[in-house]
């Protein structure tokens, strides 16, 4: 039993999962056994735990199910689905190379020494004021006199 409860949408998963599972284990030849045997789970129970519903799907299961049904993640679980996309945007190949400053590694170092979920909110932070800083630079600036009473015969 998980330490809390499965969302409404992590059911929902479980339930979609389920449905591929059993229209497909007869034509794709599979068994519980056997993708516990696959996933190195010690036992069936735990491939049955996930298509009820009892164990939240992540990444990695989610992965493995969709590879062993033919089937896409999102089929099942779109939520995990926005996951996988969001992290290949940071894949090693699709990451440009650049030419960092010094400073620039700095902080670099200093994201990779963070756990997984102070980075995500570090990054969230940083999104925040990156996008704050370039709304505030397409701004246009009042020059100085210019008002109601000015005229710019330009516009």
């Amino acid at each position: 039993m998980p330490a809390k409860p499965l969302t409404l949408e992590q059911k929902q998963d479980a339930e979609r999962l389920k449905g591929i599972y059993d229209e497909r284990k007869d034509v794709l030849r599979l068994s519980q056994e056997m993708l516990a045997d696959e996933f190195g789970f010690s036992a069936q129970g735990a491939v049955n735990q996930y298509l009820t519903g009892r164990i939240p799907l992540n990444v990695k299961t989610a992965v493995k199910f969709a590879e062993h049904l033919r089937c896409r993640v999102s089929d099942f679980s779109p939520s995990i689905q926005r996951e996988i996309d969001r992290l290949s945007r940071y894949a090693s190949e699709s990451v440009e190379p650049c030419d960092m400053s010094n400073e620039g590694e700095q902080y670099l170092m200093m994201l990779r020494s963070l756990s997984p979920d102070e980075r995500s909110t570090a990054m969230n932070v940083l999104a925040v004021l990156v996008d704050s800083w370039r709304k505030q630079r397409k701004r246009p600036r009042k020059k100085k006199g210019s008002g109601a009473d000015s005229h710019d015969p330009d516009q």
